[in-house]
C-alpha cells in the first residue's frame, strides 16, 4: 500500500501527509480484512496471499490519494478484483517470480484506481457474488 500510495501522490495529485496516512490505512484496512475472511482456505488452494490480496489493498490506497468518490472506489476494487491471481507454484518447482508479486499488485491497483477515475467501471459484487473473491479463492 505505500508504493501506491506514494506513486499516487506524486504530481499532479500531490496531497499531505495525513492523505498518504489516510491512503496506506485503507489499503491495509481493505487488505486484512479481506485477508481474514480468505487466506487460509488460498493459501491452502496454492494462492499467494501478496498477489491476490495486494491489488485491493493498493487500489483502495491509490483511491484515497486520488480522490474517488464511493462510486468510483467500488469500481476501482471491482477492476482490481479482475486483475487478482498469483500462485505459489513457484514454491514446488522454483522460480523468482514471487519477488514480482507485491510489485506487480501495486501496480496494478493503481492503474485500477486510475481507470475507474476515468470511468471504467468494475463489478460491484467483486467480493460477494457467485464468482466473486471470497467464492473463488475462499
Amino acid at each position: 500500500m505505500v508504493p501506491a500510495g506514494l506513486g499516487s501522490a506524486a504530481p499532479p495529485h500531490v496531497g499531505d501527509g495525513r492523505d498518504l496516512i489516510t491512503a496506506v490505512v485503507a489499503g491495509v484496512q481493505t487488505m486484512a480484512l479481506i485477508g481474514s475472511a480468505s487466506t487460509p482456505q488460498m493459501l491452502a488452494a496454492g494462492w499467494h496471499g501478496a498477489k491476490v490480496l495486494g491489488v485491493h489493498g493498493a487500489a483502495a490506497a491509490a483511491g484515497v490519494i486520488l480522490g474517488l468518490t464511493p462510486e468510483q472506489q467500488t469500481n476501482a476494487l471491482g477492476i482490481a478484483g479482475s486483475d487478482s491471481g498469483g500462485t505459489v507454484e513457484y514454491a514446488q518447482h522454483g522460480g523468482e517470480v514471487k519477488r514480482t508479486h507485491p510489485g506487480s499488485a501495486a501496480r496494478s491497483g493503481v492503474e485500477a484506481a486510475q481507470l475507474a477515475r476515468l470511468g471504467l467501471t468494475g463489478p460491484a459484487t467483486i467480493y460477494d457474488g457467485p464468482k466473486g473473491l471470497l467464492n473463488l479463492f475462499a
